[in-house]
């Protein structure tokens, strides 16, 4: 549709899924993008890293394709950033034509009223909610160890204090000339104890948005 015409911008690492295919399809070209570049490709560590990343690809894919998502963007550079495998979704949510207030767009999504603010120094007016989740080293071994093949011996030497966190942050605005209509952006994270640079990233790449004719 023409009015949820836009454009971001995307540091390097970032892919965009397309949603057309099968998504066992999709995530096994996705996984191979990924790691084609790497010197040592055919490498056995590198295939079983790249099948891990292909199963963890799964459920965000699935999850676009099912909500009927317009486009679906995953970053696959936590080896060489340090920041931390994440991607960012796009949607549109009707909220009814009398409604102009993009918050309403997230209360629809079933966000706290209380946890929603805006996007700041920003050309266009966006509403914001962050969500963290926070667990222990412990909690969060087996399901690193499964979707990125952490070293589970190594995690488990880690103080059960320290903790990892998850997080999403969902963004939306009034698509223009369609009142009562939102562009919705959902990035999400995997656990990390770098969340608020995480966080920090999508916000920039949110900020580098505008529409397209």
């Amino acid at each position: 549709m023409s009015e949820t015409a836009f454009s971001l911008t995307f540091p390097v690492s970032w892919r965009r899924a397309d949603l057309r295919n099968d998504s066992s399809v999709e995530c096994e070209r996705l996984a191979r993008a990924a790691f084609d570049g790497l010197p040592d490709r055919d490498s056995r560590d590198v295939a079983s890293a790249r099948r891990r990343y292909r199963e963890a690809l799964v459920t965000p894919v699935t999850r676009a394709r099912a909500v009927g998502a317009l486009d679906l963007y995953l970053f696959a550079g936590a080896s060489r950033t340090g920041i931390g495998p994440m991607s960012l979704m796009s949607l549109v949510v009707r909220a009814g034509p009398q409604e102009c207030d993009p918050a309403r767009a997230l209360l629809r999504l079933g966000l706290p009223s209380s946890s929603i603010g805006t996007l700041e120094d920003v050309e266009i007016a966006w509403s914001r909610c962050v969500q963290r989740v926070s667990r222990s080293v412990h909690e969060w071994t087996g399901i690193l160890h499964d979707a990125f093949g952490l070293d589970a011996t190594a995690a488990a030497t880690a103080r059960t204090s320290a903790s990892l966190s998850q997080g999403t942050v969902h963004y939306a605005t009034d698509i223009r000339d369609s009142p009562g209509n939102f562009l919705v952006l959902s990035g999400s994270t995997l656990g990390t104890s770098l969340l608020g640079a995480q966080i920090a990233h999508l916000d920039s790449i949110v900020r580098t948005f505008s529409w397209t004719d």
